[in-house]
């Protein structure tokens, strides 16, 4: 029984885990960081490992308790349509610009929802990935790209519409929030889109292979048929012998019915 645990680690791993299940490797990381439900997808012992080595992006449950205990109600709720894909991605750029690590699941695997948003809002705290309906206040500021993009966007809307009061108007809010909406819809769909044209991408790859293997089988069987047929346990030979061509056109009609 040791010696299956001891196999479930990796040589490379650090010593001190080693030894550990996966379960128990879980357990003791769970009572200091943050980590989405181990039945989750993409909760493998690669990502526990670099939770562990300090490899993948980790937050304290004391210091994210902390942070939300400061935050009202409507500074957590979310914006309509968002897209997890698209959140992770998001997040991914924001921790590269901060020059943080990346969150560190699997290409294709998203973490669940829960876990995903409550880090997004200790994250992206100027609400960069629109995943909010309102910044934090006194929230760090952090000179990126994405952070310039988005104080000029909002020096815009400043500019068009904050210097009138003009979305005190209830039309003119109505109005706006739905061009807002609406723009969330779309990209969101977009994001849908994309990702079920690259499973499908991915489908239409394995189809090929898997037409290609049906036809390398019947061509093998055929050849198998017409050998055995002819008394003959070796199929390749058949075609190196004074009748190739008359083989050739039987295993064809073989292959053909």
């Amino acid at each position: 029984m040791r010696l299956q645990v001891i196999q479930e680690g990796n040589a490379n791993e650090p010593e001190a885990i080693r030894s550990l299940t996966k379960g128990q490797l879980y357990s003791m990381l769970s009572t200091q960081y943050y980590l989405p439900d181990k039945k989750t997808k993409g909760i493998n012992r690669p990502y526990l490992v670099a939770v562990y080595t300090n490899e993948v992006f980790r937050v304290q449950i004391m210091d994210l308790k902390r942070f939300e205990l400061e935050l009202t109600p409507g500074q957590l709720k979310r914006a309509p349509f968002v897209n997890l894909a698209d959140l992770y991605s998001k997040l991914n750029n924001i921790l590269t610009e901060m020059n943080r690590r990346p969150l560190g699941f699997m290409m294709g695997v998203i973490p669940e929802s829960e876990w995903l948003l409550r880090v997004a809002r200790y994250i992206d705290q100027q609400n960069i990935t629109c995943a909010f309906m309102d910044v934090v206040p006194n929230a760090p500021q952090v000179d990126t790209e994405s952070q310039r993009m988005v104080r000029a966007k909002r020096n815009a809307e400043h500019y068009l519409l904050g210097q009138n009061d003009m979305l005190r108007n209830p039309k003119v809010y109505s109005d706006v929030k739905e061009v807002w909406d609406s723009q969330k819809r779309l990209t969101c769909r977009r994001r849908e889109l994309a990702d079920h044209q690259a499973i499908c991408a991915s489908l239409q790859d394995k189809i090929a292979m898997e037409e290609s293997n049906v036809n390398a089988a019947i061509l093998r069987a055929s050849l198998t048929v017409f050998a055995v047929g002819n008394g003959n346990n070796e199929p390749e030979r058949l075609f190196h012998e004074q009748n190739g061509n008359a083989y050739r056109l039987q295993v064809n009609e073989i292959t053909n019915l």
